[in-house]
């Protein structure tokens, strides 16, 4: 591979591609794009009907030859121009001629710089914002939200109903089985939690699972009010939004 005279000359990233054409690395859209045009070529030459050769007479070639020794020169031109055209490319980004843009981060890449690395590894919850702006609406006080949380961090799959004891929860939080079980029928009480219980063959009874159906579909409810809210605060937040919405 060799630069232009020319190329040389001025500076440029312009680098010789073979006997087809000078070009840089955009090039090889318009070195297809002539191979193209030989191949059509080609192939039309190779589908006209041969005229039978006179008798003795040696010199005659058929097209279908001609035209498969050009085709075989127009594969041989591409794959000398495009492997030219990208060792150009690699050598001008040795070099530090490209800039590459700055990728943006992936939301695990994000929770790590916010919380640390170490503590995402140890495992993370995905929780809609909406159980905590409609806590209130919910009817939910501190206690019963930490509950539900605490319930919540249990369930990783959505046909997987979550199953924590509640002594687990009781160490947890700081508060008593009994207190637990006493909030958890509260929840239960107000449509937001239902209580499944578990046994175990020849084991007797085991933690009860949690289906939280319900307060999914509350939430389901109560989103086209948050998002109404949402969307009046956006338009007062932008000029002249206050006298827009007095005219409408």
């Amino acid at each position: 591979m060799s630069r232009s005279p020319a190329a040389a000359d001025a500076g440029a990233s312009h680098v010789w591609c073979g006997p087809l054409v000078i070009c840089d690395r955009s090039a090889i859209f318009l070195v297809r794009r002539i191979a193209f045009v030989r191949l059509s070529a080609s192939y039309f030459i190779g589908h006209l009907r041969p005229v039978r050769p006179e008798a003795g007479d040696l010199s005659y070639k058929s097209p279908v030859t001609g035209a498969t020794s050009l085709f075989l020169r127009s594969v041989e031109d591409i794959l000398s121009a495009e492997a030219n055209c990208r060792s150009n490319s690699m050598s001008e980004k040795s070099s530090g001629k490209v800039v590459e843009f700055p990728k943006a981060a992936a939301p695990s890449q994000q929770s790590d710089k916010k919380w640390g690395r170490a503590v995402i590894k140890l495992g993370f919850a995905i929780l809609p914002s909406l159980l905590f702006r409609a806590q209130a609406r919910l009817g939910l006080n501190p206690t019963q939200l930490t509950i539900l949380l605490q319930i919540a961090d249990h369930w990783w799959d959505e046909d997987r109903k979550p199953y924590p004891s509640k002594e687990a929860l009781s160490e947890r939080i700081g508060l008593g089985p009994r207190q637990i079980q006493r909030h958890i029928a509260e929840l239960e009480a107000a449509g937001l939690v239902k209580r499944i219980e578990r046994r175990a063959h020849h084991r007797g009874k085991l933690s009860n699972e949690y289906d939280l159906s319900g307060l999914v579909e509350k939430l389901k409810k109560l989103e086209p009010e948050f998002r109404e809210v949402q969307e009046m605060k956006r338009k007062v937040a932008r000029r002249g939004g206050i006298e827009k919405l007095k005219k409408a």
